[in-house]
């Protein structure tokens, strides 16, 4: 068989599809972490048995839901483009501009909006929790209040007929939401990083290479910094201010990451392995305390690490390190093993 069987649509329509196509397959690849994420936060926190963490289970679970509405309304709207609608007028790239105010797609656009609410302000939280200084939230909270009210006007906006994110007619408060809601991402993510590293440093003086190695990896300051997420939404950012089609492939991609990064600060609150401000003080004096000075001679810093555990806690309440004696459980040491 020989000939082309290519659309009648310019390049431009195509690569359109195609970023289109490819933002669903991402979505739901994405959505296959996600669904492992959040047993595995389910798990941890129904495992803590403490009274406290029931709003965190009803966190996840929103958060949860709210990931799988998207994930579903994306898969519905690839059915109306290529399946259902094929032969609409003008082909599927038309179909996806004049029908991007849908009913359904105002939906997911609303859930999209409301998921970086419920993350950002976790994040924030957990800057609190880290820095406890009244003053550090002020700003981010400012620039979230502000992503919230430029998504409401860029969902509104995106609900008249002809409208889409890259449309001249919603260009006006697209830009601004997403420069603020990624810059707020950026923002949240360098102050957690600063302060993660600043403790690192600490306990790299006081205690050691050894302590602050198992204490504090690279990859324990990514998960609880959201770093990912902030990445991401750079890259999205970057690819949309630009006009650059390939950045409607990040959009689900971005949503599920904002969902994946907060539990995965959750499930370390619930396996009592976040840090709060309280972590470098009261583990440097509870050393010393036991006689167990790190510039003493005869101070083994192997030894220490075998009874070193951190007792469940809640973000923003002091989640510190046990130090006991006799007792090496090995599902309670510091790392990632259940």
């Amino acid at each position: 068989m020989s000939g082309s069987f290519l659309p009648d649509e310019p390049p431009a329509a195509i690569w359109d599809e195609q970023a289109t196509y490819a933002s669903i397959l991402l979505g739901a690849i994405s959505y296959g972490v996600h669904i492992t994420v959040f047993f595995l936060a389910l798990y941890s926190l129904t495992r803590a048995r403490k009274p406290h963490f029931k709003k965190w289970i009803i966190y996840v679970c929103l958060l949860f839901g709210l990931g799988t509405v998207n994930v579903c309304i994306n898969m519905r709207f690839g059915q109306l483009v290529w399946i259902d609608n094929r032969g609409y007028p003008g082909g599927p790239f038309i179909y996806i501009v004049e029908q991007s105010g849908s009913r359904l797609l105002q939906g997911g656009n609303a859930e999209s909006i409301i998921i970086p609410i419920l993350t950002d302000g976790l994040l924030i939280y957990r800057c609190y929790a880290l820095y406890h200084r009244w003053w550090i939230p002020i700003l981010p909270t400012l620039a979230l209040i502000g992503a919230l009210a430029c998504g409401i006007l860029l969902d509104l906006q995106t609900a008249h007929p002809n409208s889409s994110l890259f449309t001249a007619n919603t260009i006006d408060f697209s830009l601004p939401y997403f420069a603020i809601s990624m810059g707020l991402n950026m923002l949240l993510s360098l102050l957690l990083v600063g302060r993660l590293l600043w403790m690192r440093h600490r306990l790299h003086q006081t205690l050691g290479s050894a302590y602050t190695r198992l204490y504090s990896t690279i990859a324990v300051i990514i998960l609880e910094s959201a770093l990912p997420y902030a990445l991401v939404s750079l890259v999205f950012i970057v690819l949309y201010g630009t006009n650059n089609t390939a950045a409607v492939m990040f959009i689900p991609l971005t949503v599920q990451l904002e969902c994946i990064s907060p539990m995965l600060i959750i499930v370390r609150v619930a396996r009592g392995q976040a840090w709060t401000n309280e972590t470098i003080r009261t583990s440097v004096a509870k050393h010393r305390a036991r006689g167990k000075d790190p510039e003493s001679p005869g101070y083994s810093q192997e030894q220490e690490m075998s009874v070193i555990r951190f007792s469940p806690g809640e973000a923003g309440v002091s989640t510190i390190p046990e130090l006991t004696t006799g007792q090496k459980s090995a599902s309670t040491l510091v790392g990632y093993r259940a």
